[in-house]
């Protein structure tokens, strides 16, 4: 996990973010991020779905609840088998920490404060949801600014199931844009509505 700053005297930006209509199975292109709405790329790796835990089996390989240590040491425990483009299994490293969860307030990391906003319930079918995140430099004259770049992890939770998403070394800068696919389904064979947004990092 990398957060390495880039010096500028942009005090705060707005990352914004939308949910489009769902395919059949996980992709690195399920999430994508960029600078702005041209020229946004997909993640580096996926994993999932992961179903959620039901009653007290303990199986390590679902998610025990939605809390948000749940999900930092599913990750922490889960960091190979990560499925890229081409079909080829990377790891992405330990060491994360869980960051900021949509409409939750807001989190510090790196001298930065993040806060998520998102439309809870939605799944982006037919039409596109948005989500923004809020970063602002706490410390603006210390040398570390916007814009800066991180490794960081997206999951997505909704009905019974979650997604994962990891990007490497992206450039968080000012209105930076990107797109979110909810594409794993509920019971009923379809995707179910957001039920939380996380970043990891």
């Amino acid at each position: 996990m990398k957060l390495a700053h880039w010096t500028t005297s942009i005090a705060g930006t707005m990352l914004a973010f939308a949910v489009t209509t769902a395919n059949a199975t996980p992709s690195v292109n399920d999430v994508k991020f960029g600078p702005d709405m041209n020229h946004l790329q997909s993640a580096d790796a996926y994993y999932g779905p992961v179903e959620n835990q039901k009653g007290n089996n303990n199986d390590p390989n679902k998610i025990s609840d939605q809390s948000p240590g749940s999900i930092k040491s599913f990750v922490n425990s889960h960091t190979s088998g990560w499925i890229t483009e081409s079909g080829t299994t990377m790891s992405i490293g330990n060491g994360w920490n869980f960051l900021v969860r949509d409409n939750n307030g807001a989190a510090s990391y790196g001298g930065f404060s993040f806060t998520l906003a998102a439309a809870n319930g939605q799944n982006g079918q037919p039409n596109p949801a948005a989500w923004t995140l809020t970063v602002a430099d706490l410390t603006p004259d210390s040398g570390l600014s916007l814009p800066f770049m991180m490794d960081f992890v997206v999951h997505m939770h909704g009905g019974g199931n979650n997604s994962f998403y990891f990007f490497d070394d992206r450039t968080v800068e000012t209105s930076n844009a990107g797109t979110f696919q909810i594409t794993f389904t509920n019971n009923g064979g379809d995707p179910p509505g957001l039920s939380n947004f996380d970043l990891l990092v």
